[in-house]
């Protein structure tokens, strides 16, 4: 019992640390991850984003503070998955062990991916979308973004988008659980449709256009998932057949 204990403490320990010490490597180089998050189009950037205001003498630094932290969390979540699975791998079995190993590694492939996808694709969309509405109308429109107000829409859409990847993740595993007959899913396609419209629902921004979208994916992901263990299991019935 008291070896348990002092691997809940070490690894708490190690946690706190590896928090510690992202935080400040992301503040130190505080700069670069502003750029890096706020000027993802470069030409919008150009464009549009030229400067952005603050209103207190406290607010750049507030600022700082708080994109360390979100940048921190993301990251700290993988070091609490991968500490979690350390710990109970001793009392799993090997297929139990083999099936948090994979979910792991698709959790993060999702997520670093989700991240490219948000910066280079979503937030630039978004922005072209949304700021050049001044370029149509004879009326001279001037914007001036308040920063702090701008990391919290990335930081909401992000989190959006981040969690509907992992949700895509957990679709992709549970259709290795499940054997999908045509039986079975004539039965369960409507309830589980109906369960993907309340989770892009819940993980999207209240307007129809983000739902639908987000439903489409999911829905999508799920089909493709589905057709693809058909193909897995008819292939492997055929060279059972061969042999």
């Amino acid at each position: 019992m008291l070896k348990f204990i002092n691997e809940i403490k070490n690894r708490i320990f190690l946690l706190l640390s590896s928090w510690l010490s992202l935080f400040f490597v992301f503040y130190y180089y505080k700069s670069v991850c502003v750029l890096l998050i706020i000027f993802s189009n470069y030409n919008i950037s150009n464009q549009i984003l030229n400067y952005f205001i603050f209103t207190s003498v406290q607010e750049v630094f507030v600022i700082y503070i708080n994109l360390c932290l979100f940048l921190t969390q993301y990251i700290v979540y993988y070091v609490i998955f991968y500490h979690l699975i350390c710990y109970f791998s001793w009392g799993l079995f090997k297929f139990e062990y083999k099936q948090l190993k994979r979910l792991f590694t698709l959790s993060m492939f999702l997520g670093a991916y989700s991240f490219l996808f948000f910066q280079f694709i979503i937030m630039p969309a978004i922005l072209h979308f949304f700021l050049s509405f001044h370029m149509k109308i004879a009326i001279g429109l001037f914007f001036e973004a308040k920063l702090s107000e701008f990391l919290i829409f990335y930081k909401m859409t992000f989190k959006n988008c981040f969690l509907i990847f992992q949700f895509c993740g957990l679709l992709i595993l549970l259709t290795n659980y499940f054997n999908f007959t045509s039986k079975l899913l004539k039965i369960t396609r409507k309830p589980l449709y109906l369960i993907l419209l309340i989770f892009s629902t819940i993980l999207t921004p209240p307007d129809v256009y983000s739902q639908l979208l987000s439903f489409f994916l999911f829905v999508c992901c799920f089909e493709l998932f589905v057709l693809n263990k058909f193909l897995n299991v008819n292939l492997s019935f055929i060279n059972l057949e061969d042999n």
